[in-house]
């Protein structure tokens, strides 16, 4: 399996635009978060089930012959089957999760699918990498001072120490991503190249991902939250920043 998985340092970066441009080709589906969420809760789950046991398994293993025996006069409070067929057990659910998704898109005509979800713990990143080799990242940086007025804007950041730490998490992730997200099944994209040169950027996308026919009419709608009652299009303004907020910015994004 080769999903795409879509990522940014911070929330408000853009991953949903790439989500819906995706999700316009005729031959993609591109999940939301929740499903990325499972995702690194099952890899995160088997990865440390498996480091956890690798210490342990001979005494549980020795421990549950003796059970079956009949021998029960002992503490066995963590008693467990077979850790190895237990580990595999684990593996083969993990596993499940991830062709349910593939098989859904397939039903549906979808022969690329993915999901997305900002702030991707770039570790988990590299774990799923790990399982599937052949799956590709597309990770989206916007600029910061974009990222927080828009964060500011749904309230998801209120106060100048929310902000500080909204934009160190940005830096900090930005770095790591840089550093570590390396190779061939990686896109590292720019926001501002879907803003200045759609054409050509929407192309690489279709180009790395597989998918065929992104829409470009995408991008003319601006799209940010729920449509609701008080919200009929789908968009709230970005709210400006303060100076104290311009400077924090401004030392951080260079």
């Amino acid at each position: 399996m080769k999903p795409i998985l879509i990522s940014s340092p911070t929330r408000r970066s853009g991953t949903t635009l790439i989500q819906r441009l995706l999700t316009s080709a005729p031959n993609t589906i591109i999940y939301g978060e929740t499903c990325a969420n499972d995702i690194m809760m099952l890899t995160n789950l088997y990865s440390y089930k498996a480091s956890y046991f690798e210490s342990s398994k001979k005494w549980r293993n020795d421990q549950l012959k003796s059970v079956l025996k009949g021998e029960v006069n002992q503490w066995i409070p963590d008693l467990m089957p077979d850790v190895d067929n237990y580990l595999e057990a684990l593996k083969t659910s993990f596993y499940s999760t991830f062709q349910y998704f593939e098989d859904f898109a397939k039903e549906h005509d979808k022969t690329i699918w993915g999901t997305k979800l900002p702030e991707w713990n770039i570790n988990n990143l590299q774990l799923v990498r790990t399982f599937f080799p052949g799956c590709k990242i597309i990770y989206i940086i916007r600029d910061l001072g974009d990222c927080l007025r828009s964060a500011k804007a749904v309230q998801m950041v209120q106060g100048i120490e929310e902000s500080k730490r909204f934009c160190m998490l940005w830096r900090q992730n930005v770095d790591f991503a840089l550093q570590n997200l390396t190779g061939a099944e990686v896109l590292h994209l720019n926001y501002k190249d879907l803003i200045y040169s759609p054409v050509d950027t929407i192309k690489n996308i279709e180009e790395f991902s597989g998918s065929v026919g992104i829409d470009a009419s995408i991008l003319e709608f601006k799209i940010n939250t729920y449509s609701d009652d008080e919200n009929e299009k789908g968009y709230i303004v970005p709210t400006q920043l303060n100076e104290e907020e311009v400077e924090l910015v401004d030392s951080l994004k260079v």
